[in-house]
């Protein structure tokens, strides 16, 4: 592709992403030279355009290709266990209100969850239900408030999902099964991208039964720093049945790459060891791996221990860490439940979830 074509691209993809995020020229070119660099042959034009466009500042790392084990629901081949679009509940406060009357199984926020009174500490609710991803239908609205409202910072921002757990068939632990959903982040009340400074939060769990949850958030004991050294926050991490934080993601993309206001897919893919018996080894078959847009995050398996992946800051895992996945069976998910910190509030949104076993 000639350089005057690319730098034609850049612009344009540049110029789509600004408009759409309200963000910087600068961060928009950066998020157009990851698009770019994914595909290759524009890697060199792309480093000098985009490095003239920002001022010579220091760019992102190129995102990895997508990952093609990214699992999808194949209708006729893997089992739906549930899904969920928003689209059947009445938007704003009384649809809120009015989740109880309707059928299980459904989704629950944290005023029927947990008792939580609909307005927040900062006087805006604490949850809603708004219009969905792409203008459409609907999507279930979390809003985190300053950290100033909270004690110590720390609040709960919780959706349940099925509501109540067990209104579908629990997932035995010899399955393997994949959840995807959708999120977007809005910008904060400082006018910044939003961030889970200082602390983080659970972002999603899943619980078993009986015992304790399984989750994977954004937490800060994985560094701070891409492999290229610049400064990328808070690392998506794993956190088998509460026995600690392993598996610490070592690529693009990290929170930061996805909180410019767009919508973006995460997918999961989780199968739980045959046998366990943590802190002694285990069956070592189980595992979980994650995707952030078809990228893979997370990756916590006996197959990709030890391994660095290309562009990586670290393993994926170790066979230690393996062993503390459970061997229990799924019921229910919540997310993003406990936000462990946030100095300004921004909404967290959810669209098209999807459950389903793979066969």
């Amino acid at each position: 592709m000639p350089a005057s074509q690319i730098a034609r691209l850049v612009h344009r993809i540049a110029a789509g992403v600004s408009g759409r995020s309200g963000r910087s020229t600068p961060h928009a070119l950066k998020v157009a030279f990851r698009f770019l660099t994914s595909r290759g042959s524009l890697l060199v034009p792309s480093i000098l355009l985009l490095s003239a466009a920002c001022g010579g500042s220091t760019l992102d790392a190129p995102l990895p290709p997508p990952d093609s084990t990214e699992p999808t629901f194949t209708p006729g081949v893997d089992s739906l266990v549930w899904s969920e679009n928003f689209d059947r509940y009445q938007q704003g406060a009384a649809g809120v209100n009015a989740l109880p009357t309707y059928s299980a199984p459904r989704f629950g926020f944290g005023t029927d969850v947990s008792g939580q009174p609909l307005i927040g500490p900062d006087g805006i609710a604490r949850y809603d239900i708004v219009t969905g991803r792409g203008g459409a239908g609907n999507a279930a609205l979390v809003h985190l408030f300053n950290s100033s409202f909270g004690a110590g910072g720390q609040q709960t921002a919780r959706i349940r999902w099925p509501e109540p757990p067990g209104s579908v068939p629990k997932v035995p632990a010899s399955a393997t099964w994949a959840m995807s959903f959708w999120f977007r982040m809005t910008t904060a009340t400082n006018g910044q991208p939003p961030t889970l400074q200082p602390s983080g939060s659970k972002w999603i769990e899943w619980w078993p039964p009986s015992g304790d949850r399984t989750q994977i958030g954004p937490y800060v004991n994985g560094g701070n720093k891409d492999y290229l050294g610049n400064v990328v926050g808070l690392k998506f991490h794993v956190h088998p049945a509460s026995r600690g934080e392993v598996a610490y993601q070592p690529v693009h993309p990290y929170l930061t790459d996805v909180n410019e206001g767009n919508w973006h897919r995460f997918t999961i893919l989780y199968k739980a060891n045959t046998t366990n018996n943590w802190p002694n080894p285990s069956s070592r078959d189980g595992f979980v791996r994650a995707w952030i847009d078809g990228h893979k995050i997370l990756d916590l398996s006996a197959a990709a221990a030890g391994i660095t992946p290309p562009q990586g800051t670290k393993v994926w895992c170790t066979l230690t860490e393996v062993d503390e996945i459970s061997s229990w069976d799924t019921t229910h998910f919540m997310w993003p439940d406990i936000i462990n910190g946030t100095t300004y509030g921004f909404d967290l949104l959810y669209d098209d979830l999807t459950w389903w076993v793979k066969h």
